[in-house]
């Protein structure tokens, strides 16, 4: 079978000059072809198709044209279009597949042009994974002379090569991000990397941008997938490194590190990758590259929704800003495939958000309704969507509680309007002159009269008591929280002297019977009596005032009976002995110095203490019940008819 050859696919200044019916019969006819030799068997398209040098040439021609077609073709994006799009990807895809490759399919240019239209096959992405298995002898000589040849133009950037570096870099950006293995063979060795950064001190901010990209999209590659941690920790200190030896020679401009931490999502990606055996000297490297980040630098902030309430002008559909445009120009940068319009889409999706829209577009992560959309899109010259009538957009009238009044309905009499005062002629001398409207005397005199002068004074009587002791409604000493809280502050307090290590917190401790016998006695739990004792140890004070309080001298024998009394009581087993027992507590309770409340009875300790206990509680009858309101109050009556 003899199939004719096919020619090579034209450059956009003659695709211009083709008339449309031509146009669509040269499309059908590559079409055709192509989907012939797609349709031959194994060993015919060995035979045929690989040996076909119109057929290499037609692939190489029409990638190279399509990853440089400019948007605004429309012949381009056609059903026809697509449907050869679509044939041409089938048709690389077996040749390199295949063990018999033509050569001009392994260089690498038609790899970076064909990684440029099909950047988010997946398809192609495994394909260039096992063509690097297979093929890897083949295409390291063309990428090791690329490589010599980027190390040479980026160690000695000028202006002259300037725009044909930035080409270059731009060129293979596609390639580094659909295949890990050819991203990866950049990255073996430091020269490259080094060359990336000398280059990028002298570059200009176009060639900046294409450095950074290709930088950022080679360290990348070691994370993915099966990475090389070590590798990418040791190109990392490499470049921290050479920011070191810049900042000793006193250059202060913009380095490659700062703009790769600032403006690309390498940190973050590295601290939710990097873990295991790394991950102690991989935090400190990163926690060291954050502080090269550019504090300056202008954050992303979204921009505030158009309310229409700005000054009118005559083009009521809007202009992109001037920021918006430079962000635009930034993602086209990195993806020049894509048009203004599709990137719009993409800032206006993600809040003009640059690191996060390129992002989404690297992983490839983008929502349905954008990864199926026209990336060729540009933007047009005027807005679909207007801002509409502002006439039907303006507030509703607000209801007023004036609605449909004389004035509305006009039924007032013109003898009523008046404009200013209504008596311009009066004046401050005759308003305080008229006494027409002056209160009467007598009327003064009777709201004089119904005063009440003690209006302000406490109302007492509804008091509990109006005697001399005050008031206390509380119940006996013995049931009171704070008795018990005295009690178990003092058995926390005697153990803690008798052996601190009764406080630890371990499991043995808990168990032993120190701690069990502390937790009857005083009711707490473990964790209580164990903050107890970390409380006490961190406030020395507090343990001077605890050791005052129960190691006192007069505290040594507290409340002891004579042996005799208490075996008289014992064995009498009587009244008696319960009123000793009583009166043996009540004892006990006046040595620590407080009383029973509320029972207004001092027949405590006869001698000095008692009589002190008496001075203080007579001290204190007066601010606790209404002694003193009550005198001064006596005190202003009886000197009420009298001037002073």
């Amino acid at each position: 079978m003899k199939i004719p050859p096919i020619a090579s696919f034209p450059p956009s200044t003659l695709r211009g000059n083709i008339v449309p019916e031509e146009w669509e019969a040269c499309v059908d006819a590559w079409t055709t072809l192509v989907a012939i030799h797609l349709r031959l068997p194994v060993q015919e398209f060995i035979s045929i198709s690989a040996n076909d040098d119109s057929l290499a040439a037609f692939l190489v021609s029409y990638v190279y044209e399509m990853s440089r077609r400019p948007g605004s073709e429309d012949r381009l994006n056609g059903f026809k279009a697509r449907l050869l799009w679509r044939e041409c990807f089938r048709l690389a895809h077996r040749f390199l597949s295949g063990n018999r490759i033509p050569q001009p399919l392994l260089d690498w240019t038609f790899l970076a042009d064909l990684s440029s239209i099909y950047l988010k096959s997946i398809d192609l992405r495994k394909l260039f994974g096992s063509l690097w298995d297979r093929h890897a002898m083949r295409l390291e000589p063309g990428f090791q002379e690329l490589r010599r040849s980027l190390v040479g133009d980026l160690e000695k950037v000028s202006s002259d090569k300037s725009e044909d570096l930035a080409s270059t870099l731009r060129r293979i950006e596609p390639l580094l991000y659909v295949s890990q293995d050819i991203s990866r063979f950049f990255m073996v060795g430091s020269d490259f990397l080094d060359a990336l950064f000398s280059g990028y001190m002298n570059a200009s901010e176009f060639l900046r941008r294409k450095i950074l990209a290709v930088t950022y999209l080679g360290l990348i590659s070691l994370l993915e997938e099966v990475p090389n941690l070590s590798l990418l920790l040791d190109h990392l200190y490499g470049l921290k490194n050479l920011v070191d030896i810049e900042e000793k020679r006193g250059q202060n401009t913009r380095t490659l590190v700062l703009d790769l931490v600032t403006n690309t999502p390498l940190i973050r990606k590295l601290r939710s990758s990097i873990g295991g055996t790394e991950a102690a000297r991989a935090k400190s490297l990163i926690n060291s590259l954050e502080t090269f980040r550019d504090p300056k630098e202008r954050r992303y902030i979204r921009l505030k929704t158009n309310k229409g309430k700005g000054r009118a002008t005559e083009d009521d559909n809007g202009e992109i800003y001037a920021h918006r445009m430079s962000l635009v120009t930034q993602i086209q940068d990195l993806f020049p495939d894509l048009g203004w319009g599709f990137i719009v889409r993409l800032l206006d999706e993600y809040s003009d958000n640059v690191e996060l829209v390129t992002t989404h577009l690297l992983e490839g992560s983008l929502p349905p309704h954008l990864r199926d959309a026209d990336r060729t899109k540009e933007l047009s010259a005027s807005s679909e969507e207007t801002n509409g009538n502002p006439v039907s957009l303006s507030t509703p009238p607000i209801p007023s509680a004036f609605d449909n009044d004389a004035f509305d309905n006009l039924a007032i009499e013109p003898s009523r309007i008046h404009i200013g005062r209504k008596n311009q002629k009066q004046t401050a001398d005759s308003l305080l002159s008229d006494r027409s409207t002056a209160p009467n005397k007598t009327a003064i005199l009777s709201a004089l009269a119904a005063f009440d002068l003690d209006d302000d004074e406490r109302d007492d009587t509804y008091d509990v008591e109006d005697i001399g002791g005050a008031v206390d409604s509380a119940g006996p000493a013995g049931d009171s929280g704070t008795e018990l809280q005295d009690e178990s502050e003092e058995a926390l307090f005697r153990a803690y002297k008798h052996d601190p290590r009764v406080f630890l917190r371990d499991s043995a401790t808990r168990l032993g019977k120190s701690r069990l016998a502390l937790k009857n006695e005083t009711g707490m739990t473990d964790e209580v009596i164990e903050g107890w004792g970390i409380m006490l140890e961190r406030d020395p004070r507090r343990l001077k005032k605890l050791e005052a309080k129960y190691m006192a001298p007069s505290r040594a024998q507290r409340g002891l009976l004579p042996t005799s009394d208490l075996g008289n009581m014992v064995d009498s087993g009587t009244e008696e002995s319960d009123r000793a027992c009583e009166r043996g507590a009540s004892e006990d309770m006046w040595r620590r110095g407080k009383g029973v409340k509320g029972r207004g009875d001092v027949a405590g300790p006869a001698g000095e203490d008692a009589q002190t206990l008496r001075r203080r509680k007579e001290a204190k009858k007066g601010p606790k019940a209404n002694h003193n309101r009550r005198d001064r109050r006596a005190h202003k009556m009886a000197r009420g008819g009298f001037s002073a």
